[in-house]
C-alpha cells in the first residue's frame, strides 16, 4: 500500500505517514485529515505541497496547529521546514532525518524537533528488551488502535476557562473525571511533573493527563478547547 507521503496525484503530500495497520483500519483517514485540516482543532499536524512548494498551500499551513515533514529526502525536509518557517514563523515543525548530519541542518532551517526513525527504532527495541512492561503500557496508552480506552493526552487551558486560577485539588479532575494529571507544562516551558494538589492552573498551561478517552474529551471542554 502506498504511503500518504507519495500521494502525488493531488499535488500534495501528507507529511506524517500512517502505520500500515492504521491505514488498513482507517482507509479514509488521509482524505479526512486533508479535508478537515483547517477546522479540526484536534489535528496536531498539517499538510503541505510536495512538488510545487508549500507556498501554494499557504491557507492550510496558516490554519494548521503544526507541520510534520516526513518525506524520505533530507533535502526536501530542509526545504519544507525552511519555507514553512518563512510563511508561519511560530508554527511547530517536526521533521524526519535519515542521516545523522541532517539534524543540525533541519534545526537551522526552522524545525522545532527532529526525529530519526532509525534512532527511535533502536531506542524502542532497547526498551522492549529491558523494560517490556513499561513499553507495552506506553503502546496501549499512546495508540489510537488500542483495545482499551486508555489514552494519554494534553489539554491546553484556554482563557476563559473554568480551570484558570483553580488548584488541582479544587478543580477535582481526578474524582470528577477519573483522570490522572501526570504533569503540567507551563507557558514558560517548565514541566511540573506529578504536580501537587495545591498546584494552580493558569491560562496557556498544558495538562498532561491519562485516563478514559471519553473523560479526556470532557476535560478538553472544561479547559475551553
Amino acid at each position: 500500500m502506498r504511503s500518504p507521503v507519495t500521494t502525488s496525484t493531488r499535488n500534495f503530500a501528507m507529511l506524517l505517514p500512517l502505520p500500515p495497520a492504521e491505514r488498513a483500519a482507517r482507509p479514509g483517514l488521509e482524505r479526512h485529515l486533508i479535508a478537515r485540516g483547517e477546522e479540526d482543532r484536534r489535528l496536531r499536524f498539517g499538510v503541505a505541497l510536495a512538488d510545487q512548494g508549500i507556498r501554494a498551500y499557504v491557507a492550510r499551513i496558516e490554519f494548521a496547529r503544526g507541520l510534520a515533514s516526513a518525506v524520505t529526502s533530507d533535502a526536501q525536509n530542509v526545504y519544507i521546514a525552511l519555507t514553512a518557517r518563512g510563511i508561519v514563523p511560530n508554527i511547530p515543525i517536526v521533521a524526519r532525518a535519515s542521516e545523522e548530519d541532517a539534524e543540525s541542518k533541519l534545526l537551522r532551517a526552522g524545525a522545532t524537533t527532529v526525529i530519526s526513525p532509525y534512532s527511535y527504532a533502536g531506542q524502542r527495541m532497547a526498551r522492549v528488551m529491558t523494560r517490556p512492561h513499561v513499553q507495552r503500557f506506553l503502546d496501549i496508552a499512546l495508540s489510537s488502535l488500542s483495545e482499551t480506552s486508555l489514552e494519554i493526552e494534553d489539554a491546553r487551558v484556554e482563557n476563559p476557562s473554568k480551570l484558570v486560577g483553580q488548584s488541582l485539588e479544587s478543580a477535582n479532575i481526578h474524582h470528577r473525571l477519573g483522570l490522572i494529571v501526570l504533569a503540567i507544562r507551563r507557558q514558560d516551558g517548565q514541566l511540573d511533573f506529578n504536580p501537587q494538589p495545591s498546584a494552580t492552573v493558569s491560562a496557556g498551561d498544558y495538562l498532561i493527563v491519562m485516563g478514559d478517552s471519553q473523560n479526556l474529551k470532557e476535560l478538553e471542554s472544561l479547559a475551553g478547547v
